[in-house]
C-alpha cells in the first residue's frame, strides 16, 4: 500500500473516531489525546493529518458536506419527478436527522462552538443548493419552503428539540418529499 493510500485511511479513521467522540462525549471532549486513544493512531500521526483542532473540525465539516452531496446526487438520479435536486436534499436532510448518519451532523455543532468561521462553506453550499432547488422548481417558493422546513427539522433534531417520536419525524420528512402533495 502506498503512502497516499495509508495517509487517506488514517485520515478517515481519525474522522470516524472524532465523530464517535462527538456522539458519545460532546465537543468539549474532542482533544488530540482522546482522538489518539479512540482511533488507535499516534498523536504525532494525527498532528501530521491535522495540525490544529480547527483543521480537524474543517475535515469533519468537509466529511459532512461530502455526505450531503453524495446523497443528493444518488437520490436525485433515482427519481423521475421534476424536482430531483430538492428530492436529493430532502433525503440528505432526513439522513442527517437520525440513525447511523446523525453523528456526521455533529460536526456542524462542533464547528459552531469551536470555530464558527469554518461554517462559511456550509453557508455557501446552502445558498448554492437553494439556487438549484429554486431553478428546477415549478413553484420556487413552495420548493424553498419544503427545503427550509426540512432544514429546520434537521437542526431541531440535532439540538434534541424535536418533541416527536422518530417515526413521526420520518413521516414529516416523507410528506415534505412527496411532490404530489405540494402541487395543485
Amino acid at each position: 500500500m502506498d503512502n497516499a493510500t495509508r495517509s487517506e485511511q488514517s485520515r478517515l479513521k481519525a474522522i470516524k473516531a472524532a465523530l464517535a467522540i462527538l456522539t458519545r462525549d460532546g465537543v468539549g471532549a474532542l482533544t488530540f489525546d482522546a482522538l489518539a486513544s479512540e482511533s488507535g493512531l499516534s498523536k504525532g500521526g494525527l498532528l501530521h493529518q491535522f495540525s490544529t483542532k480547527e483543521e480537524l473540525l474543517g475535515a469533519l465539516l468537509d466529511y459532512r458536506q461530502q455526505f450531503i452531496k453524495e446523497t443528493v446526487y444518488s437520490q436525485a438520479a433515482e427519481v423521475s419527478d421534476q424536482e430531483p435536486v430538492l428530492h436529493g436534499h430532502l433525503s440528505a436532510l432526513k439522513g442527517l436527522s437520525g440513525g447511523e448518519t446523525k453523528p456526521v451532523n455533529l460536526s456542524f455543532l462542533a464547528a459552531l462552538v469551536q470555530a464558527p468561521e469554518l461554517l462559511q462553506q456550509v453557508l455557501d453550499d446552502h445558498a448554492e443548493a437553494l439556487t438549484q432547488i429554486r431553478s428546477e422548481a415549478t413553484d420556487a417558493d413552495v420548493a424553498s419552503l419544503r427545503w427550509l422546513a426540512a432544514s429546520g427539522l434537521m437542526f431541531m433534531d440535532l439540538l434534541g428539540w424535536v418533541p416527536l417520536p422518530d417515526e413521526q419525524g420520518n413521516t414529516l420528512f416523507e410528506r415534505l418529499n412527496d411532490t404530489s402533495a405540494w402541487t395543485l
